[in-house]
Formats: structure tokens, C-alpha cells, sequence
């Protein structure tokens, strides 16, 4: 699945091993999600919208 996260973090100047600790996921799980190698459940990708202060929406584009 494509996704927005990885720009979006990088654009805010965040690290992985930050976004992980305020998402509660381990780095292995945000980087496989960023990359798309891991499906992401709807859990982990509701704590990374709050760690990053982003809708759901934007960070996973539907249709992508």
C-alpha cells in the first residue's frame, strides 16, 4: 500500500526511531510500513496518524 508517511516525516523533520516511539511501534514495523512491505492495520495506522498529528486521509490516499 502506498502511503504519504515517509515524506511526511521527513518533511517534518522527524526520525523513524521517533515516530516509533510516539507511535508505540517498534522501527522494523513503521519502516516496513512506510515501505509498504508490511500491510498496515487499521491500529498501527491510527497511532501513527496521532504521533504525527495527521489525518488518516492524507497519509494513506485512497486509491493509492
Amino acid at each position: 500500500m502506498l502511503n504519504n508517511i515517509e515524506a511526511y516525516r521527513k518533511r517534518m523533520g522527524i526520525s523513524l526511531k521517533e515516530l516509533a516511539d510516539s507511535a508505540g511501534l517498534s522501527e522494523a514495523d513503521v519502516f516496513m510500513i512506510e515501505t509498504g512491505e508490511k500491510a498496515v492495520r487499521l491500529s498501527e495506522a491510527c497511532k501513527i496518524a496521532d504521533a504525527l498529528n495527521q489525518s488518516l486521509d492524507y497519509l494513506f490516499p485512497r486509491g493509492a
